[in-house]
């Protein structure tokens, strides 16, 4: 599931289950830039590993050029399958490095 700036309202998912949420609004955040949202009750996912949940709190969110690198991992295995990484060769076994 993807959300959209034009959506109407997004999604919210804990602990293996998605509850519908409401987008209020949409902006670009800069490098650097703070942004205060809340009180909040609930999970902030921060890079889709880490969580903080908060209860009734504040919280100011910072976007840093320095983050984690994201992968887009729909895209790069259509690259590799396009590319024929898993192609299995002729002989059935795996080809070793």
């Amino acid at each position: 599931m993807r959300v959209q700036p034009t959506d109407p309202s997004g999604a919210f998912v804990e602990m293996g289950r998605v509850t519908a949420t409401e987008v209020h609004s949409v902006r670009t955040v800069a490098t650097g830039e703070c942004v205060e949202v809340g009180p909040l009750t609930g999970t902030v996912t921060l890079d889709g590993e880490r969580h903080l949940v908060v209860r009734q709190q504040v919280v100011r969110l910072t976007l840093e050029a320095a983050g984690p690198r994201v992968v887009d991992l729909q895209t790069t295995l259509d690259w590799a399958q396009r590319s024929g990484l898993f192609r299995i060769p002729s002989n059935g076994r795996p080809q070793s490095e």
